[in-house]
């Protein structure tokens, strides 16, 4: 046979035929072949698909770079240019869609939207009909500059001086506003800070208190020495402190109860106390510590900051009250007018901002290294009004004009020229010194009461060494008529508004004796004298209740648990929804407060007055010295981070 199949007649295959096709060896490579078939189209679409993702990655990549710089606020550039440019760069020209950018701006906003796709050759899968494979992206960004408005409240009292404390708070507040600044530089204004020293006061300057409604104590002229507000309790009770509102001026004087006769003025010719409560100011001259209002020019708030000095004690509630003042919109009058004198920069128009504004945040930044203080005052009798003291414009001498009883006593000059009436040989009698007052405190502070009696001058020997001895009795002749005078020896050698015509005297108000005076030598070296003289008893020029009042050198109206709980009223006002005020409390060595009370009551005031205790930075003596740095550094970055959201 050869091999051929056989059939029968009818074409059917003979039997060997059907066991052929019976036969099942090598049935599993036909299988194994459409496997691979399979196989090879999985793994082609797998590959174009891993292609397809690895360039939508590469492009999603490229449009949220793009969009992102695009949103850039400080870029002056074409957003579309930008965006254009970038993926010229990254080599997809073509896959930018023009149009379908979408660019929304405004002053410290911008949001751009933008679409972009191309096809991508298949590798493998075009075997299988598939030519190319569509890449898309789409992306979105926006950014957003907060407008951001600080009040720095720092600590300058007296305790500052130790430790370096203040060397190292003026660098980290130089750093804080190198920080807060820097991103705001394309956009002038964006970011305001005022400093807001404050020791037992804060010192406004002439220019700031005069747009605020200062009033005097009773029917006087505001004085010109210096320029802080005394606050009532219902001052704390809101953030608004608009410029309508009656601030009572605080009185000038120096409560020191030590003798500075001679030690502790400033030179001059004119004595002058050197640390009123109150630094003094001048139009000229803003005096220590001055605040430093809505600044945006990062040198000259550096500046301020480098100026500040360690000062008398420590009014945290006055501080904050000034504080919170320069972030509320009652106060948008004052920047206006400090706009139009050239004070406050332009780019500041507005501000502080309405509590609603959009993209507007507010910060006040509280440091301080101790417990407040309570606020002092001075007696009320002698914050007005004329004293009988006298300063000597040719010798610079100060004198006390004084009326009484009794001075013929004495020995001295001129001593003829007293009338020969025995009310003047008499002395006061208790009654009499009790009800020859007039205004509580007439025979000091305004006119005299006697008219029985002529005056006569008690000198001051300004400078002498021999002070103390000036009221040790009459053989230093302390009562005598005017030397100086071009009058003496005529009927208006001690007619005091003659006197003052004529310029040779200068009657000084009491807040001009306290301008010139510690509280401590204004009452051992111009009142005791007229109150306790040595030489004899209870020979006296002044009423127990004259004397009382002279000799209360300072009131202290609110305690420091007074100044704690109005504080915190301010800074709960100052949180509330609607007002939104962030707060960051820094505690400087805390720790080295020496009563435990005292630092208890620090500490929790720090703690309750920030926004939270996130927000309070507890610096210790025992860390390093750079601790207050950090602190402010950490506050700054938080800032920033508020300030620029995406």
């Amino acid at each position: 046979m050869d091999g051929t199949p056989q059939t029968d007649s009818a074409g059917r295959t003979v039997p060997g035929l059907h066991a052929f096709l019976a036969d099942r060896d090598g049935a599993a490579s036909l299988i194994m072949l459409f496997m691979v078939l399979g196989m090879m189209a999985v793994g082609a679409l797998a590959v174009d698909t891993m292609r397809h993702e690895r360039e939508r990655v590469r492009l999603q990549a490229t449009l949220d770079q793009a969009v992102l710089a695009a949103a850039d606020v400080e870029h002056d550039r074409d957003p579309r240019t930008i965006l254009e440019d970038w993926f010229e760069t990254a080599g997809l020209a073509g896959a930018l869609d023009p149009d379908r950018i979408e660019v929304v701006q405004g002053l410290n906003h911008r949001s751009v939207n933008a679409s972009a796709s191309f096809e991508m050759p298949t590798a493998l899968m075009h075997l299988l009909g598939v030519d190319s494979l569509d890449v898309p992206s789409t992306a979105a960004a926006e950014e957003t500059h907060n407008d951001i408005e600080i009040s720095l409240v720092l600590d300058v009292s007296g305790s500052m001086a130790d430790h370096s404390r203040l060397a190292n708070l003026q660098t980290a507040a130089r750093t804080f506003v190198d920080t807060v600044t820097e991103r705001s530089a394309a956009l002038a204004g964006l970011t305001t800070v005022s400093i807001v020293p404050y020791s037992m006061t804060v010192n406004l300057g002439h220019e700031i208190a005069g747009l605020y409604n200062v009033v005097p104590h009773a029917d006087e002229l505001v004085h010109p020495y210096s320029s802080c507000v005394l606050f009532d309790d219902d001052d704390f009770a809101d953030t608004a402190l608009p410029p309508t509102r009656e601030l009572e001026q605080y009185p000038h004087f120096d409560c020191d109860d030590g003798d500075n006769w001679g030690t502790a003025y400033l030179p001059g010719a004119v004595r002058r106390i050197s640390t009123p409560l109150c630094p003094r100011a001048s139009a000229d001259d803003p005096g220590s510590n001055p605040l430093t209002p809505i600044g945006t020019d990062a040198g000259a708030l550096k500046a301020a900051i480098s100026a500040l000095t360690a000062y008398d004690a420590t009014g945290i509630d006055a501080g904050v009250r000034w504080g919170v003042a320069m972030l509320d919109p009652s106060a948008q009058p004052v920047v206006d007018a400090l706009i139009a004198s050239g004070t406050v920069d332009a780019s500041a128009a507005g501000r502080p901002y309405a509590y609603d504004r959009e993209n507007t945040l507010k910060v006040l930044v509280l440091m301080t290294d101790g417990d407040p203080d309570g606020q002092r005052d001075h007696p009320s009798e002698v914050k007005s009004g004329w004293s009988n003291v006298w300063y000597d414009n040719v010798t610079g001498r100060y004198s006390v004009l004084v009326r009484g009883r009794h001075l013929s006593d004495f020995d001295y000059d001129r001593a003829e020229r007293l009338p020969a009436h025995s009310a003047c040989t008499a002395f006061w009698t208790d009654s009499e010194l009790a009800s020859a007052e007039v205004d509580g405190i007439a025979r000091v502070a305004a006119s005299p009461i006697d008219d029985l009696c002529p005056p006569r001058w008690y000198w001051v020997q300004n400078d002498d060494a021999r002070i103390r001895q000036q009221w040790q009795g009459p053989w230093h002749h302390e009562f005598h008529d005017h030397p100086a005078s071009q009058h003496a020896g005529t009927d208006d050698e001690n007619d005091w508004d003659v006197l003052t015509e004529d310029g040779e005297l200068v009657r000084l108000t009491n807040q001009a004796v306290y301008d010139h005076f510690t509280g401590f030598d204004a009452v051992e070296f111009l009142y005791r004298p007229l109150w306790d003289h040595r030489d004899a008893a209870n020979r006296r020029w002044l009423s127990s209740a004259e004397w009382d009042i002279l000799n209360k050198r300072k009131v202290t109206t609110n305690s420091a648990d007074g100044a704690t709980t109005r504080l915190l009223d301010l800074c709960t006002a100052a949180k509330a929804i609607d007002r939104n005020i962030l707060i960051f409390t820094v505690g400087f060595e805390l720790d080295r407060i020496g009563r435990a009370s005292d630092r208890d009551r620090a500490y929790r005031l720090m703690r309750s007055c920030a926004s939270s205790s996130g927000h309070f930075f507890d610096v210790t003596s025992l860390m390093a010295e750079g601790a207050i740095a950090e602190a402010f550094e950490v506050i700054a970055s938080q800032i920033q981070q508020l300030r620029l959201t995406r």
